[in-house]
């Protein structure tokens, strides 16, 4: 559960986006987790969901971070998660399924809150403006039969 308010903006710090496997374009980036995701009491986690922008304002990077990633910019303004769901059920990829592997070099071990990294599956759910995908990882049916579920 996030504690940063959707639609801050936030700047990676430059030794994180060295550790990142897959780092957005440039480390300015707008906080878009669910409203929901932060708890009103309780014990927060530092993942959140951010996206970085192109410069004619469309998605083309889209992660879960640990917040202690980055530093926080300025203000908020709208949450962007509706620009996320623009890119949604996009592209010719949607559904294929994906390994990204490990989401911090293996170098720097992985200290943060990443836990769908390595041999988890992940799905494609969408097209970004510059053409990548947007995926999101299965998780774990915990009991279930089937090994990995939506």
């Amino acid at each position: 559960m996030a504690s940063i308010a959707p639609g801050t903006f936030a700047t990676i710090r430059v030794g994180e986006m060295g550790k990142m496997v897959y780092p957005p374009p440039n480390p300015k980036i707008q906080i878009a987790v669910h409203p929901k995701a932060i708890p009103r009491s309780g014990k927060a986690t530092p993942l959140t969901t951010a996206v970085h922008f192109d410069n004619d304002g469309l998605v083309d990077w889209v992660g879960s971070i640990d917040e202690r990633m980055f530093d926080v910019q300025g203000s908020s303004a709208n949450s962007p998660r509706c620009k996320i769901q623009e890119r949604l059920f996009t592209g010719s990829s949607c559904w294929n399924i994906f390994s990204p592997g490990l989401l911090i070099q293996e170098k720097f071990g992985d200290p943060y809150l990443t836990v769908y990294g390595g041999g988890r599956p992940w799905i494609s759910v969408g097209e970004l403006s510059n053409g990548l995908i947007l995926v999101v990882p299965l998780n774990d049916s915990r009991g279930n039969p089937k090994p990995y579920a939506p």
